[in-house]
């Protein structure tokens, strides 16, 4: 999912209520080198708990948009592998 739509959708649920505002909340970028892997194992997770459905299916189609991004980084690290 897109940066705007997940800033706009968290917004929705602060303003709905569905999402109470000092829920925590972690966020994790293409350019992470790690992210479609826990993306992905939360989805196999999901799936042992209640099989396949919406969100598991969802959060597979984000790990390969994840996967896709061409800039990858260590977070906390600048481009030169160093600790930023």
């Amino acid at each position: 999912m897109e940066a705007q739509k997940v800033v706009a959708r968290l917004q929705e649920q602060l303003r709905d209520g569905s999402l109470p505002a000092d829920e925590p909340v972690f966020v994790l970028q293409g350019r992470h080198i790690l992210a479609a892997k826990v993306v992905r194992t939360w989805a196999d997770e999901l799936e042992s708990l209640v099989g396949t459905n919406t969100q598991s299916r969802d959060a597979r189609a984000v790990a390969s948009q994840l996967a896709a991004w061409p800039i990858k980084r260590i977070p906390g690290r600048d481009d030169s592998g160093r600790a930023a």
